[in-house]
């Protein structure tokens, strides 16, 4: 499997077919809106708060354990996270291109993050 430079992540996503990894946060969260929270509650990313998390690609590739127990957490939480890993140079081009535009609100269309981590 091929991990691009630069994606969203998270770990129940793995299509029988085509990238485990999302190329933009509104692709993400049009997937995550049809996910059950562990109390069964579906996904609500306009109503949960967003929490962006900026993650290594190295970390995602090594499989390190503390990504996918810090997105369930936050989900467990009641909090939509939005994992996207990157090389490690490019995270202020994230912000710029995934996260925030002249409007504020690119993430998810017409949702931005409400904070970063």
């Amino acid at each position: 499997v091929v991990t691009p430079d630069v994606g969203l992540y998270h770990p129940r996503h793995r299509p029988a077919r085509g990238s485990r990894y999302f190329s933009d946060p509104r692709e993400y969260l049009r997937w995550r809106s049809g996910l059950a929270d562990p109390h069964g509650r579906l996904a609500d990313a306009n109503a949960d708060p967003v929490v962006a998390l900026l993650l290594y690609r190295k970390h995602i590739i090594s499989e390190l354990p503390y990504v996918d127990d810090l997105v369930l957490a936050l989900e467990k939480a009641g909090i939509a996270p939005l994992p996207i890993f990157i090389n490690g140079v490019e995270a202020h081009v994230i912000v710029r291109d995934y996260l925030v535009s002249r409007d504020k609100s690119k993430a998810g269309g017409a949702r931005s993050s409400d904070t970063f981590l």
